[in-house]
């Protein structure tokens, strides 16, 4: 049998790490779930779902594929005008890229 002051100490070890810094509904979980369990009530937890929001990162991730898409656009449209040193050569591949991406 577990001692109730190494799994407190083992409890609190886990909620200082870096993964449960962040967030604060998991480090509740985690303290509510170690206290009902060391109290003897483990019986009444049979499941428990854990509503996280993602729709921060996911609008974070898809801002970053479009700054991604800019710099590669403009870079590709850099090198043809270094490379050809024309500027009419640079407006064909710059409307054909833009029209592919936008197509997709």
């Amino acid at each position: 049998m577990v001692v109730e002051t190494d799994a407190n100490a083992q409890v609190r070890r886990i909620l200082e790490s870096k993964a449960f810094r962040t967030s604060e509904v998991h480090r509740n979980l985690l303290n509510y779930l170690a206290e009902k369990s060391l109290s003897g009530d483990a019986d009444s937890l049979k499941e428990y779902t854990v509503g996280l929001d993602t729709t921060k990162f996911i609008s974070a991730a898809i801002d970053e594929v479009y700054w991604t898409l800019g710099i590669a656009g403009a870079l590709v449209l850099l090198v043809i005008l270094v490379f050809l040193q024309d500027l009419r050569a640079v407006t064909i591949p710059a409307l054909s890229i833009t029209i592919t991406i936008v197509g997709a």
